[in-house]
């Protein structure tokens, strides 16, 4: 099963870069637009089945998913060519490293490295996305990579046994017993940080005069910000209060995300160990059924 799926992915990933390379060449019609973007949709839902039935991050997913990007990238330029103008905005003509910007830029807020300047509204690329089709493209792209990396840091927490039939109590176990001297602390941690970031909160919201739906709304919409795994938030603009975001105010709502998310790591591990179990007894009752047979 695993060299299998190992010789999909190599295979997928070259017909993918041998796509990539012959689509500038190929004439630029919409048929080649929708080739892109079924073949990215393909791409996605491989890595994905791979990363969840395998549970490791191997070379191959991590090269597929590099050559992902690259096709986000070109169906941008298809887009801005095919499309027109009005689905992006930039301050002087794009040229071919501006989209490669674009794409780098919106990787890096999709892990949350620009939070604040995202707030901000400061946008460091030249190019920025204009229409509800470019903001889906996008969506569709920092979904692949919040899903990748949050697949990474699960895997990483509970790391497989030899055997890879552990349950999830054993998991669970060996997880505590791992970080047994760290966790009291870890705990304090992050009580700490949530009393500290509620009363930064509540200092900010009586010295600037918040009313009283914004001082709901303002921790709302940061918590939302948290599960919004695609941030359509960002893309889109959505902004739940009326307040205006400054440097400071944005320094505190990345600080309060923080925060909230230490402590929604926790149920997140825990459903992705029940996923786990429920596919380690899916595989255990074929495995039987194929014996018996």
């Amino acid at each position: 099963m695993l060299p299998l799926y190992s010789y999909i992915i190599q295979l997928v990933s070259l017909v993918s870069i041998a796509y990539l390379a012959s689509s500038f060449w190929l004439p630029e019609t919409q048929i080649l637009l929708w080739t892109t973007a079924l073949l990215i949709l393909l791409n996605y839902s491989l890595s994905l089945s791979n990363l969840f039935r395998q549970g490791s991050i191997t070379v191959n997913l991590i090269i597929l998913n590099v050559i992902q990007l690259a096709l986000f990238c070109r169906l941008h330029l298809m887009i801005h060519k095919m499309l027109g103008n009005a689905h992006y905005a930039y301050t002087e003509a794009p040229r071919w490293y501006d989209w490669i910007e674009l794409v780098a830029m919106h990787v890096l807020r999709a892990v949350d490295l620009l939070d604040i300047l995202s707030t901000e509204g400061i946008h460091l690329q030249n190019v920025t996305h204009q229409s509800v089709l470019t903001g889906i493209v996008l969506f569709s792209m920092h979904i692949m990579v919040d899903v990748f990396l949050l697949g990474a840091i699960l895997m990483f927490i509970n790391r497989r046994s030899a055997t890879q039939h552990d349950t999830t109590l054993i998991k669970r176990a060996r997880f505590v017993e791992r970080f047994k001297n760290t966790h009291h602390f870890i705990k304090q941690v992050r009580l700490w940080g949530l009393l500290l970031a509620i009363a930064l909160i509540m200092n900010v919201g009586i010295s600037q005069d918040w009313d009283f739906w914004d001082s709901l709304l303002w921790p709302l919409d940061n918590i939302l910000r948290i599960l919004d795994f695609g941030d359509a938030f960002q893309i889109f603009d959505w902004q739940l209060h009326s307040l205006e975001m400054n440097i400071g105010l944005a320094t505190l709502a990345v600080f309060f995300r923080l925060v909230v998310s230490a402590y929604a790591l926790g149920p997140v591990n825990r459903f992705y160990l029940y996923l786990f179990a429920l596919q380690s007894q899916s595989q255990n009752q074929v495995g039987t059924k194929f014996a018996a047979k």
